[in-house]
């Protein structure tokens, strides 16, 4: 026999359960926005690997001094294999200050992503990264990087 007591708390878990299967049914989730993943805090070499939640992100900004810059990017899985990329985004932002720089991209594989950018001047610069993986999926890294 139940108690009034046991029989409302029963109602209530009721309720409340097909209350969430119905909004999980008839409400699709928007994506759910990541923090950007920053690899260093420090100034870094021009190679470096960032870790993101779906990818990690190899970069290598050669020669890595004032003037123009090439930079290879290379996105993969967690287990090594290529992450198929969309579109690609890189700017660059000196420690000294002033405007970012956008760096023009040329996709060259899924995975494989190479960068032109005229840095002016010597010291730490800020890159940011922003991949888009699928229509509803994107995200941004940041790195510093040490130019000379």
């Amino acid at each position: 026999m139940t108690t009034p007591r046991i029989r409302l708390v029963l109602a209530l878990a009721g309720a409340l359960t097909v209350a969430a299967s119905t909004a999980a049914c008839t409400h699709p989730q928007a994506p759910v926005p990541r923090p950007p993943v920053t690899a260093t805090t420090t100034p870094a070499s021009p190679t470096q690997a960032i870790h993101a939640p779906t990818f990690t992100l190899t970069i290598d900004v050669e020669p890595a001094r004032a003037g123009t810059n090439v930079v290879n990017m290379y996105a993969t899985t967690s287990v090594g294999r290529e992450v198929a990329v969309q579109e690609w985004s890189v700017t660059a932002t000196s420690s000294a200050g002033g405007q970012p720089i956008t760096a023009g991209v040329v996709k060259l594989a899924g995975g494989h992503a190479v960068a032109h950018i005229g840095l002016s001047s010597a010291g730490v610069w800020r890159f940011s990264f922003t991949l888009r993986l699928s229509d509803t999926d994107e995200e941004t890294v940041y790195t510093d990087v040490r130019i000379s």
